[in-house]
Formats: C-alpha cells, sequence, structure tokens
C-alpha cells in the first residue's frame, strides 16, 4: 500500500480475512515500505472451499489495486495466482503493451507459459496442488529442495523432496498413475536412498527423510527377509568368519593377478547374479588385536565389525604396528588402551539402516553388555574406531524406548575424532607437507564434530583440503556394494579445492573404500596422526 493508505489497507485486509472465515490467517511484512504479506490455511479439495477461496481472492484484489491504489505481489514475482489480475492492477493500454512485447519476444508462447500473461481468467483456481497427508515425519515438508544439494542419490534417481513427492503421489493417485512399477518406484524411493540424515540439517523444518526411508524399508520387509536377517544376527560370528577368509582370498588374487582382472569379473557377477560390488580398498591388513584386560587400561577401544572384517589399508611406508595405526599412535602418546574385538559384537546399524529393528535392538543390546563389563560398568571410556558404529550405539542408548532396559546405566562413548584429538595434544607432531584430503563422513556432520575435525586436520596437515559442500559418499554402510551407482554419483558430486592429493583421510572404514579411486587412497584419520607424530 502507499504509506497514506497503510493503516487504512491493512484493517480492510483483517476485515476480509475475517469475512471468509480465515480465521487463523497472519498478516506480517515490511511495514515502513507499506510491504505486506498474509499467510492463510486452505483446503483445495474441497468444492465449497475453492469457492470460498475464489471469492476472497476477487475482493482482496480489487480492494488492494484499486480501493487503496496499491500493487499485487509487490516484492514477489507474480505468478499464475496473480495473473487473471493483473490488467485489473495495471489498466488494459497497459496490459496489452505488456502482451504486446510478450509476443515478440515469445511468438511460440514456450517460455514460463501462463505464468504472467494468461487470458483465462480462472487459471489461479486450475491444477493445484494437492499435498495430502502421509505419515506425520513427512507431512511438513513444503518441498523447498534445500535438502537436495546435500543428497548423494540426487541426479541417479531421487532426492529427499522427490521421495516424499512419489509417496504423496501415490496418496493421490494410484500406483499405475505414477508411471512407474512398483519394483521402479522401491529402487527410486527406497533402494537408492543412502538414509546418511544430513538432509535433517538442510531441512528448514528438520525432516529425517532417511529415518523415513528406514521405516519404510521395516515395513516393507517379507517373512522370509525378516527370518534371513534373524539367523545372520544370531549366527554373526560365523558370518563375520565368512567375510573375513573371502575378503582376505579376494585381496591376495588381486595381488597376484591385479585388482582390475578381479574386479572385472566381480562386475560381470554384480550384473548377472546380484553380487555385490568389490572394492579393492574393502579388502585389508588384517588386525592382530589382543583383548586382554588391564587394570591399568585409560581405554577401551572397540573394533568395529566392518574392521574386524576388512582388516585395515596402510598408507605407503607406514609404520603402524601391524598396520594398527591407532594402536600405534596411543603408544607413542603413553595412552595405556584395552582392545576389545571379540567376533560376531556389533553395534546393530548394519541391521537397522536395512529396516530390521528388531535385530537393530538385539545386537545394540549385546554390544552394550559386553562394552559396559569390559569397561567397568561405564567407567572406562570407550573409543569406537568407526564414526558411523559410535552413533549408532549413541542413538540406541538415548532412545526412550532403551531407557527401562537401560535402567541408569550408560557408557562414555568417545568417537575417532575425539580419541584423535586427544592423542595429537599428547604427541609432537611434524605436520604432513604435502596436500591431503580430509573427508567429515555424514555421522561427524550430524554429531556436530566437524570443526573439532577440521581443526585436527590442519594440526596433522596444514595444506589440509575439504569437500566445499556437505555430503555423503554414498556407500551408507554396505548399501555402496550393491549399488555401486549410488556411490559413483555420490563421488562426482563431491566437490574439492585442489586435485594434487593423492591420499585422504576419514573416520570410517567403508567410506574410505567408496571415496579411494586409482589416483587417490583414503585411509583411517589414525593413520594421517601417525604419519605426523613419526620421529623423522
Amino acid at each position: 500500500f502507499p504509506q497514506g493508505n497503510l493503516a487504512s489497507g491493512t484493517v480492510h485486509l483483517q476485515h476480509l480475512l475475517n469475512k471468509y472465515d480465515y480465521h487463523d490467517a497472519v498478516i506480517y511484512g515490511h511495514a515502513r515500505d507499506g510491504n505486506l504479506h498474509f499467510v492463510l490455511s486452505q483446503d483445495f479439495a474441497a468444492r465449497g472451499e475453492l469457492d470460498r477461496y475464489a471469492r476472497f481472492i476477487d475482493e482482496m484484489t480489487h480492494s488492494v489495486a484499486i480501493d487503496f491504489s496499491g500493487s499485487l505481489k509487490a516484492e514477489h514475482g507474480t505468478g499464475r495466482n496473480m495473473a487473471p489480475f493483473i490488467e485489473l492492477e495495471w489498466g488494459s493500454e497497459a496490459f496489452e503493451l505488456m502482451r504486446e512485447v510478450k509476443r515478440l519476444l515469445d511468438p511460440q508462447g514456450v517460455f514460463n507459459e501462463g505464468v504472467l500473461i494468461n487470458a483465462d481468467r480462472h487459471v489461479h483456481l486450475k491444477n493445484l496442488k494437492n499435498i495430502p497427508l502421509t505419515d506425520e515425519e513427512i507431512d511438513s515438508c513444503i518441498e523447498c529442495g534445500f535438502c537436495e544439494p546435500v543428497c548423494p542419490s540426487a541426479g541417479f534417481t531421487l532426492t529427499p523432496r522427490g521421495r516424499i513427492v512419489l509417496e504423496r503421489e501415490k496418496k493421490i493417485n494410484s500406483q499405475s498413475r505414477t508411471g512407474l512399477s512398483s519394483s521402479e518406484v522401491k529402487y527410486r524411493q527406497l533402494d537408492t536412498c543412502a538414509a546418511d540424515g544430513l538432509c535433517s540439517k538442510a531441512c528448514p523444518v528438520g525432516i529425517n527423510t532417511g529415518e523415513w526411508v528406514k521405516k519404510k524399508r521395516s515395513q516393507s520387509r517379507s517373512q522370509f527377509e525378516r527370518q534371513a536377517a534373524s539367523f545372520v544376527a544370531n549366527e554373526s560370528s560365523l558370518i563375520e568368519g565368512i567375510a573375513k577368509v573371502t575378503l582376505t582370498g579376494v585381496r591376495e588374487v588381486g595381488q597376484a593377478l591385479g585388482n582390475r582382472q578381479v574386479q572385472t569379473v566381480n562386475r560381470i557377477l554384480t550384473k548377472s547374479f546380484g553380487f555385490p560390488e568389490w572394492r579393492p580398498r574393502l579388502s585389508g591388513r588384517a588386525l592382530k588385536s589382543h583383548s586382554k584386560s588391564s587394570d591399568s587400561s585409560e581405554f577401551i577401544v572397540f573394533r568395529s565389525c566392518v574392521t574386524r572384517m576388512c582388516g585395515v589399508n596402510e598408507p605407503p611406508h607406514a609404520q603402524a604396528h601391524n598396520g594398527d595405526a591407532l594402536l600405534t599412535c596411543a603408544q607413542r602418546a603413553g595412552v595405556n588402551v584395552l582392545m576389545v574385538a571379540d567376533s560376531g559384537l556389533c553395534c546393530g546399524q548394519p541391521w537397522g539402516s536395512k529396516g530390521f529393528l528388531d535385530e537393530l535392538k538385539k545386537k545394540s543390546r549385546e554390544a552394550f553388555e559386553v562394552l559396559y563389563e569390559r569397561s567397568g560398568n561405564g567407567r572406562i571410556p570407550i573409543v569406537i574406531d568407526n564414526s558411523p558404529c559410535e552413533q549408532s550405539l549413541k542413538e540406541f542408548m538415548s532412545a526412550p524406548e532403551s531407557s527401562a532396559w537401560l535402567d541408569g546405566r550408560t557408557l562414555d562413548l568417545w568417537d575417532p575424532i575425539d580419541f584423535a584429538f586427544y592423542l595429537s595434544g599428547k604427541v609432537e607432531l611434524k605436520p604432513i607437507s604435502e596436500p591431503v584430503r580430509f573427508f567429515p563422513v555424514c555421522s561427524v556432520e550430524k554429531t556436530g564434530r566437524k570443526d573439532k575435525f577440521i581443526e585436527l586436520a590442519r594440526r596433522i596437515a596444514p595444506f589440509a583440503s575439504f569437500p566445499d559442500q556437505e555430503s555423503c559418499c554414498g556407500m551408507a554402510g554396505d548399501r555402496g556394494a550393491w549399488i555401486p551407482e549410488l556411490v559413483e554419483n555420490a563421488r562426482h558430486r563431491l566437490h574439492w579445492n585442489e586435485s594434487s592429493s593423492r591420499m585422504g583421510f576419514c573416520s570410517s572404514r567403508t567410506c574410505e573404500a567408496a571415496l579411494s579411486t586409482e589416483e587417490l587412497s583414503f585411509y583411517s584419520i589414525f593413520h594421517a596422526l601417525e604419519l605426523a607424530s613419526r620421529s623423522r
């Protein structure tokens, strides 16, 4: 409104909102400039509601543009909602001039068709978007798209916004109306979601589409799949042994024949029979961790199942004892640790990400019981050597349904970043002089350790490089092994401010494998600390 009409125009707008029963409407904006916004709740599904809205808009636009000499949509672009009222606001002569300019620049009418210049006087009442309620976890999504830059499947299948839109489309129309088969919907919506949860940080209303997807996965599991998951959970020690032998064997074959040949054969098996894709960095040197108790232990170190199965990757000229950079750095710092590497022991995250919630609970409880006993009833801090596993156990302990079972018991859990940062203050550092990359994995981002990770990296390497954006590598535990295209898509979406690095470091064993290429190899954050703390 013009300044002189602001007060009376605002009062009249309040009157119109009350007249048409928009009692929950809110008026706000930039009063100094006479610029107001208003928001109202409107149901477009019912014919009567649409008629009410049409009468309100007709009277409101006439009131603003004619009675109070104001303008419509002054701050933001005018869209289809205001297109029928452009002539009302500007007059017939100016409107015809606009139409002529449009015809000269766009004779075929293909640019932004009907958005501003539209002969249909009722276009604002047609093709209205229906947003049905589907699930309380995602119903607050306004489809703004802020989640898309951090999603590893963006450009490959769907983003969090796309997964939610597809769910709404399924609710509005039958499955067949989406144009996708049920298997295609499952692949795009559920299978290719990394469920890393970074979308919740980017979302204005905090929607964690990954958690919603995991719930959907749980609901879609067949009885056979549940039985298979239960068997694997009960026989974790056996499965771990088979995996270790397999990965060790593949590593030795790769060393003998060449990794490229092994990968070529593996890709044929992946395409033909659905085998998981093997990556050279998934097969490392087996650790010989001890688990003897010691009254002088300052920390418990829990070797995650992925480390026990895959072993560790060693950078060139590594000096770590048996490849165990964590243990080597602790010894240099004079810190006494007790290793816990019991076969079959797992935080439960591999089951939780696939939607097997009973198995998640079972494995989390097993791990808690062992770690609680080994740590002197929670007295000694526990370092988890894999960031996602630390986050998973913390989520288990903080879950409301765990409260009664825990009965006040707790563990002092340390992420690898916490422990490496602690050790870096107890050793003399001679920083790595070459450019190297550091990747904050999803759990580091979500648990608020990114700043500590960056500070640690800069202590270790003055020329540390970090990705320009928060994003996931796409590995998502083992999901990237079954859907390797997700990893490739995610890796190509990462942007770094340099291209000369030959080494990188992170705090997740599977992320090391996903991020590594023939030109660039990723290793544990403890290998970075070992390189910087060795005597020269």
